[in-house]
């Protein structure tokens, strides 16, 4: 709501600015992305010119990341990795891309598809008979952008790893082809020509797959993750903590 206004008051700029802080001590590669795609958009739509909040909202990010990057704690752990030149970072980072795509990326096709059903329905419902676009072009920018996003995802931490990392680095990736798939399907659903009898039994039957899809799939993993923590609590000794308080990691 706040990157909407044009001109803030003392408390947006208060609240513009934390968010963007908050945001920008968090994931290393998705706030790379972001601070790169902001001046990108930015410089098509003269965003930065229309919308001063948007700016700040992006030295907030910014700030935030170079902070946190040039704290003792990156360089901890920097000396307990392997370090490579930034020209080998590229070279990896085109492998481990297509590794990614071709690994990561069909495990979650079915709950991203799934997830984005109501965006059909959506769009739908809103779709606008005098706009008919060509869907094809669409969707081949939007698996190149996924491309991208996953090269800009991955590119920052083979650069700090020299390795693709753990799949919890991957989790921007996830983010990004959720949005993406979620507005082709929204496209789709603006173009989609079938009586509305049709369009409902349709919706209703994906919905109920999708739910029921949502339901066991987490009451499995939730199984797994108990099983792992349990089998990791026994592996490792350590004493009785105190209360970590607001530590969450902890």
């Amino acid at each position: 709501v706040l990157l909407k206004k044009e001109k803030l008051n003392i408390v947006d700029f208060i609240i513009s600015c934390i968010c963007g802080l908050y945001i920008g001590a968090s994931s290393e590669p998705f706030i790379i992305t972001l601070v790169l795609l902001i001046p990108l958009v930015s410089l098509r739509s003269n965003f930065f010119k229309k919308n001063q909040t948007v700016f700040l909202f992006w030295v907030s990010i910014l700030t935030a990341f170079i902070i946190a990057f040039i704290g003792s704690g990156h360089s901890s752990r920097s000396d307990l990795l392997p370090h490579i030149s930034i020209i080998s970072a590229f070279g990896k980072s085109f492998y481990y891309t297509l590794k990614i795509l071709s690994w990561h990326f069909p495990i979650h096709i079915i709950p991203l598809l799934l997830f984005s059903v109501p965006f059909l329905y959506l769009g739908y419902t809103n779709k606008q008979v005098e706009n008919q676009i060509k869907l094809f072009p669409l969707y081949l920018k939007g698996v190149l952008l996924i491309i991208l996003l996953t090269y800009l995802n991955t590119l920052p931490i083979v650069y700090l790893m020299g390795d693709y990392g753990p799949s919890r680095a991957w989790t921007p990736i996830s983010f990004y082809s959720c949005i993406i798939i979620s507005f082709l399907f929204y496209k789709s659903g603006q173009q989609l020509k079938i009586k509305n009898i049709s369009a409902m039994r349709l919706f209703e039957t994906t919905a109920a797959i999708a739910l029921f899809f949502l339901l066991t799939t987490g009451f499995y993993q939730i199984k797994i993750a108990s099983e792992y923590a349990k089998a990791y609590d026994e592996k490792i000794q350590f004493d009785q903590l105190p209360k970590s308080g607001w530590i969450h990691s902890a």
